[in-house]
């Protein structure tokens, strides 16, 4: 699997990024190109509509459609992976490395947050069997956000 490193170093260099998706049995269409390479260079964890918005100003001929099917593909075929949060769209992270998210119930921002602080994986978990990857997700309010809803607790 490709993680953001990878991708940055293969985006920046251009040609690395095609043999990359070849790798995964992906065609490199210069829409998934696009794609990819928007998701690579952004650390917000953008929905289909914000990929969208963004590729359409490089490929305007580009519908939302085949962004989303784009992105289900390299998500199928572990180049991206899907973030869900509450109340919104799916949102896409680039960075498979090992990290885990901080998604705010109120204004929705995703946050990484270092695989560090989940080691190492409960005894538990391996008793079921072989453990091939965590997905763990903290939700509660963002520092700006508190600090929003603390100043209002103060009126």
């Amino acid at each position: 699997m490709a993680n953001l490193k990878q991708i940055n170093r293969i985006t920046t260099g251009g040609k690395g990024l095609p043999k990359s998706l070849r790798r995964h049995a992906v065609r490199p269409t210069p829409q998934r190109l696009a794609i990819l390479r928007e998701l690579a260079a952004r650390k917000i964890h953008p929905d289909a509509e914000t990929i969208y918005e963004q590729v359409r100003q490089r490929l305007p001929a580009i519908s939302l459609d085949t962004v989303y099917r784009n992105l289900r593909l390299l998500e199928a075929r572990g180049l991206i992976m899907r973030v869900t949060t509450v109340r919104e769209r799916a949102r896409y992270d680039a960075d498979l490395s090992p990290h885990s998210h901080f998604i705010c119930s109120k204004c929705s921002r995703v946050l990484d947050v270092p695989v560090s602080a989940l080691r190492p994986i409960p005894a538990e978990a391996d008793a079921f069997g072989t453990v091939a990857s965590v997905h763990v997700e903290f939700r509660g309010l963002c520092h700006q956000c508190r600090t929003v809803a603390d100043g209002q607790q103060g009126q």
